[in-house]
C-alpha cells in the first residue's frame, strides 16, 4: 500500500501541470503530437471506438474519433506494432469526460520515441474517472517518454492495470504515473518488470489508494 506519492523532477512536470487555461486539444502543440492511425481506420460505434489491424502510425482522439462522444477506446487484434514517427504517442485518448483504454496489443507490443512520446496517454480535463487496462510490451525511448500516463484534472478516480513488460529509456521516463490532480483514489496494479535507463522506476500520482506490483514509488508528497 502507498499513499499520496507523487513525483516532480527537475523542471519536467507532468503534461497537466503545463495546463493552465490551455484546453486538452492543445496539448499536442506542447507535448507529444498526434498522426491518423494507419494504414488502417478505426471503427466507431456509439462511445466506443475500435481500433484493429495496422495501427503502426499510432492512434489519437480527435483525429482517428471524436471524444465525446467516444468514452472507450478498444484497440485489439492487431496485425503488427505501433511505432509511430518520433515524438508522436503510440495510444493517446484526451477528453473532458471519463474515459477507459483497453489496449491488448498481444506480442507486438507499443514503441515510440522522442521527447513526450508516451506509450499510452489518458488524459481528462473533467471530473471522469480514468481507466487504463494494457496487455502488452511497452518501449519508449526519449526524454519525458513515460510508459504510461494517466491523468484526471478534476477529481476522478484513475486505475492502471498493466500486464507486460515496461522499458523506458531517457530522463524522466517513468514506467508508469497516474495521478488525479484533485481527491480521486488512483490505483495501479502492474504485474510485469520494468526496465529504466534513465530516471525513475515507477511513480504515482497524488491520492494513491493501492499499489500492488512490480516497481518502486518514490518522493513522499
Amino acid at each position: 500500500m502507498v499513499s499520496h506519492v507523487a513525483r516532480w523532477s527537475g523542471s519536467l512536470l507532468p503534461r497537466a501541470h503545463w495546463l493552465g487555461t490551455v484546453a486538452a486539444g492543445a496539448l499536442s502543440l506542447a507535448f507529444g503530437g498526434t498522426a491518423l492511425a494507419g494504414p488502417n481506420a478505426c471503427t466507431t460505434s456509439g462511445a466506443v471506438a475500435t481500433c484493429t489491424g495496422n495501427q503502426s502510425a499510432g492512434i489519437a482522439s480527435g483525429v482517428d474519433f471524436t471524444a465525446p462522444p467516444v468514452t472507450t477506446l478498444n484497440v485489439n487484434n492487431l496485425t503488427q506494432a505501433i511505432a509511430p514517427a518520433s515524438g508522436i504517442d503510440g495510444v493517446e485518448f484526451n477528453s473532458a469526460a471519463a474515459i477507459t483504454i483497453t489496449s491488448n496489443t498481444g506480442s507486438f507490443g507499443i514503441t515510440t520515441q522522442g521527447t513526450n512520446a508516451v506509450g499510452i496517454y489518458a488524459f481528462t480535463t473533467g471530473a471522469g474517472a480514468v481507466t487504463v487496462t494494457s496487455t502488452g510490451n511497452i518501449n519508449t525511448q526519449g526524454t519525458s517518454a513515460t510508459g504510461i500516463l494517466a491523468q484526471s484534472l478534476g477529481a476522478g478516480n484513475v486505475t492502471v492495470t498493466s500486464t507486460g513488460n515496461i522499458a523506458t529509456q531517457g530522463t524522466d521516463a517513468t514506467g508508469i504515473f497516474a495521478e488525479s490532480i484533485s481527491a480521486g483514489a488512483v490505483t495501479v496494479t502492474s504485474t510485469g518488470n520494468f526496465s529504466v535507463s534513465g530516471t525513475f522506476e515507477g511513480e504515482f500520482g497524488s491520492n494513491v489508494a493501492s499499489y500492488a506490483g512490480k516497481g518502486v514509488a518514490r518522493y513522499q508528497w
